[in-house]
């Protein structure tokens, strides 16, 4: 009898000690091959097996955090594999909140560099993160603030328990994180040196946890005190990096003294035969996915022996969404800043919303991103919290505003002569308006031009921007083939602008802007009547100093300013000119008197380029082209041709002078067939058929009259082998001009060359 009893009480024990059976997963770091951790838990929901603790380290942070936060792995998945997680991983503004009318004009610049100057010394501020954290950042605001709010900030309180680690750089220790900001510190665990931009938490600066434990089981050991451990390791001890990828190397040498081993009496290690790839790739996420739900598979048998316990996809399922039942909806009604003066907070706070009122995150989202498109601010980490007693959140923003003085650097490298270096020297401060001074140099053989630039810019709900420019520009248009043979292309052309401009903008919703120019333009151009010169001779002189008010608009969301891949382009504007010109004539013209001319004119001109996204591997652009202009003729063939509207469909046609595809109105019309081969290598073909509506004839004399209409057209062929970087696109280009001299060109060349403001295209 008392035998009976003893089996009856062991029997009790047992299935109480199975019943109570508490399983820790644990995820280590590996950048794109965490996305095997996905596969993991996919499998384990599928064979029954729970999860009852979650620690995780980088990217074992991020998927073991969104886990604990409440999501599926099939919404885990399509997070992953969205466009939008691509944006973060890039450092990309999504499309959507790209705000154009903040955007800097394009410069040939490769590296921007704050300056920091003190009593004794001025010195450059080397950034810290390869890419901008902007839409990351909010992101996360977005998947985690819900879930740590329903949580009441607390991750033992989540859908499951979580832990995660970080660097404490500031004190040089592992943090291990487990309460406060869900959203905090998955950012601060994935945090990979030189890529992202560490944070601060209790006034630490943070970094990946896998500098310090990439496969943190002594966490879920010390914290939780599971029965069973399943760990999953993707990093790779020992394995070799790339020599050819700065990623890699960082990734190898962070985690090189990580031991990836448990003990097997309690905790079995799952190593997912995942292939090698960079930090950052996550091209292949199905793959990964798979490889670890078929790796866990593979190690059933093993798990079974030592986990009991069971629980049907339906039971977790019905948990999870117990959990995000208890998710609030996102509404604003207060904004806290950090970082800024009073005033500045004031401005922002009101920019955001005005008192009394409350916003939706959609709402907040917008205009968050509007704020950091200033180049004042060089960033702002937001974060969301509940307000006690109530049902909407407060939103911190602790913003960082960019360095006073600045400094870029870059240009434009060719294998012809326009190889030109870029400079730009800026001074930014915020006083009752963001105001800049800045200046901007381009120093070559074929172009050389200053420009200085006063801009005011007003952070209100109806926003406008005004600037002054006041600037020199010279064009040598110098070539040697062409001496003593006559070419409608001059040999010798040389040409200057002194410009002052006032312009005022506005935005047009979030991808356009309009707004009014008033420039004053000083207009010089040097060239022989004739090809045929020699030392001795002089050139013609022609000058035409005028005033052109103008009206614009401009939309735009295309990617690359130069070899675009997807996206629309609008451009329009009207604007007249009048003033005088001056001529005085060299001993090679047929003109012997100094001439002075009223002249004044109206100019439209309006561009659209289209780019349709057809299949993955090819993409199509349409592109049309209207000019219009009473321009007069001028004193001579080339003073004309020099001030028409000119055809710029590529950037070969931007670096010549080509009189054939400059007309005071014209038509023009092209196609562009684009193959996206691999990330930002892309093949192109384009075409192009400019049609001169009335054309400009050259007489024997150098004059020049208006030619029959629709009498003259050409044709543009241009192949391109483009890659795209963060520093501007390297491209290989086979250009075809049907009316130029020479007609082939061919070119290599890094980065793009972009014109100061110019008036006469």
């Amino acid at each position: 009898m008392q035998k009976h009893k003893l089996l009856v009480v062991i029997f009790v024990l047992v299935s109480l000690h199975l019943h109570g059976q508490k399983i820790g997963l644990v995820l280590s770091g590996g950048g794109a091959k965490g996305m095997a951790h996905v596969g993991v838990i996919k499998a384990l929901e599928e064979q029954g097996i729970p999860i009852d603790y979650v620690a995780g380290t980088s990217m074992g942070a991020i998927v073991g955090g969104l886990y604990a936060a409440g999501y599926s792995v099939e919404e885990m998945e399509r997070i992953f594999s969205s466009k939008e997680f691509s944006s973060w991983v890039e450092g990309k503004i999504h499309e959507d909140y790209a705000y154009y009318f903040r955007e800097e004009t394009p410069t040939s610049a490769w590296i921007k560099l704050g300056v920091h100057i003190d009593s004794n010394k001025i010195s450059p501020i080397i950034p810290i993160n390869f890419i901008a954290p902007t839409q990351m950042d909010f992101a996360f605001v977005e998947i985690y603030s819900r879930a740590e709010a329903a949580a009441k900030y607390n991750f033992d309180s989540l859908f499951v328990p979580f832990r995660c680690v970080a660097t404490d750089i500031t004190n040089g220790k592992e943090k291990v994180l487990s309460k406060n900001s869900l959203k905090d510190a998955i950012r601060a665990s994935m945090t990979f040196p030189f890529y992202f931009q560490p944070i601060m938490i209790d006034s630490c600066m943070m970094y990946d946890g896998g500098m310090v434990n990439n496969f943190p089981t002594d966490v879920m050991e010390k914290d939780f005190r599971p029965d069973y451990i399943i760990a999953v390791a993707v990093a790779k001890q020992g394995e070799a990096p790339s020599d050819e990828n700065l990623m890699s190397i960082l990734s190898s040498m962070l985690v090189s003294k990580q031991s990836y081993t448990v003990d097997t009496t309690h905790a079995i290690l799952i190593r997912p035969n995942v292939p090698k790839l960079s930090v950052t790739d996550f091209t292949r996420g199905r793959m990964l996915v798979d490889v670890g739900y078929w790796t866990l598979l593979d190690s059933l048998p093993a798990i079974r022996k030592h986990i009991k316990n069971y629980v049907t996809p339906h039971e977790v399922a019905e948990k999870r969404q117990k959990f995000r039942d208890k998710w609030p909806n996102i509404y604003i009604k207060e904004i806290e800043t950090h970082g800024i003066s009073k005033y500045q907070a004031y401005v922002i706070e009101n920019y955001i919303f005005k008192k009394n009122q409350i916003i939706d995150l959609q709402s907040f989202k917008e205009r968050y991103f509007q704020l950091t498109s200033e180049q004042y601010i060089k960033h702002i980490y937001p974060t969301l919290h509940l307000m006690e007693n109530d049902t909407c959140f407060k939103a911190v923003l602790d913003i960082e505003l960019s360095k006073p003085f600045s400094f870029q650097f870059g240009g434009y490298i060719a294998t012809n002569a326009q190889t030109t270096l870029y400079l730009q020297l800026k001074y930014n401060f915020w006083r009752r308006y963001f105001m800049s001074v800045y200046a901007d140099a381009y120093l070559g053989k074929f172009y050389n031009s200053v420009i200085g630039t006063f801009h005011i810019s007003s952070l209100s709900v109806k926003q406008f921007d005004q600037e002054i420019k006041v600037g020199y520009s010279v064009w040598n248009h110098f070539n040697t083939t062409k001496i003593f043979r006559e070419s409608d292309n001059p040999s010798y052309l040389l040409s200057d602008e002194f410009l002052i401009k006032y312009r005022v903008v506005a935005p047009a919703k979030k991808h356009g802007k309009y707004g009014f120019m008033f420039n004053f333009v000083n207009s010089n151009a040097k060239y022989y009547a004739t090809n045929a010169y020699t030392r001795n001779d002089t050139s013609d002189i022609n000058r035409f100093t005028a005033f052109n008010p103008r009206l614009f608009y401009e939309y735009n969301t295309q990617d690359f300013s130069y070899f675009p891949t997807k996206g629309l382009k609008l451009s329009a504007s009207i604007g007249y000119y009048v003033g005088f010109e001056a001529n005085k004539p060299g001993n090679t013209s047929y003109d012997i008197l100094t001439t002075q001319h009223f002249r004044h004119w109206l100019t439209l001109y309006a561009e659209a380029n289209k780019i349709f996204n057809c299949a993955s591997v090819y993409r199509i652009g349409l592109a049309g082209y209207f000019a219009m202009s009473n321009m007069p003729n001028m004193a001579s063939f080339t003073a004309t041709k020099l001030r028409s509207l000119s055809f710029l469909p590529n950037h070969d046609a931007l670096l010549r002078y080509m009189p054939n595809y400059r007309d005071p109105a014209f038509l023009a019309v092209g196609l562009q067939n684009i193959f996206p081969v691999y990330k930002n290598l892309q093949v192109r073909l384009d075409g192009y058929f400019y049609q001169s509506i009335f054309p400009i004839v050259r007489l024997d004399n150098n004059k020049s009259k208006y030619g029959n209409p629709f009498s003259t057209r050409a044709f543009v062929i241009q192949t391109s082998v483009a890659y795209t970087t963060k520093l501007g696109p390297l491209s290989l280009n086979l250009s075809y001009f049907s009316h130029n001299d020479p007609k082939w060109i061919f070119n290599i060349g890094f980065s793009c060359l972009f014109f100061n403001e110019k008036v006469f295209k």
